[in-house]
């Protein structure tokens, strides 16, 4: 993740929204010296404050996290591959268990 690069899109989508720094911090709950530290890009959020964030924004934590704006169809594709690879590890998974002689009676293998 490119620090720099969130934290500059933070600054753009706030000041696209009208917002000033101590507007996001008053609506986080933190102080402006720390949304300042993210948009200089010293810093993430912490989890907890990414989601709301995000919500104040207008963007997703896909975008947050990539530092950019992410045409729908290109996060269509990213969702698709992330299921897919999720599937592939599944049954990897399964045929490892199914080789190594485990049933579904047993608990562990």
């Amino acid at each position: 993740m490119n620090q720099t690069k969130i934290g500059k899109f933070i600054s753009q989508c706030r000041k696209e929204r009208g917002f000033l720094q101590k507007d996001i911090a008053a609506r986080l709950g933190v102080s402006e010296k720390t949304v300042s530290k993210w948009e200089c890009g010293n810093g993430l959020p912490e989890v907890v404050f990414m989601e709301p964030l995000c919500r104040i924004l207008g963007i997703t934590v896909n975008e947050l996290l990539a530092g950019e704006s992410i045409p729908i169809l290109e996060m269509m594709r990213s969702i698709d591959r992330s299921r897919l690879e999720l599937v592939r590890q599944l049954e990897f998974e399964q045929l490892r268990m199914r080789r190594s002689g485990c049933r579904r009676n047993r608990q562990f293998c």
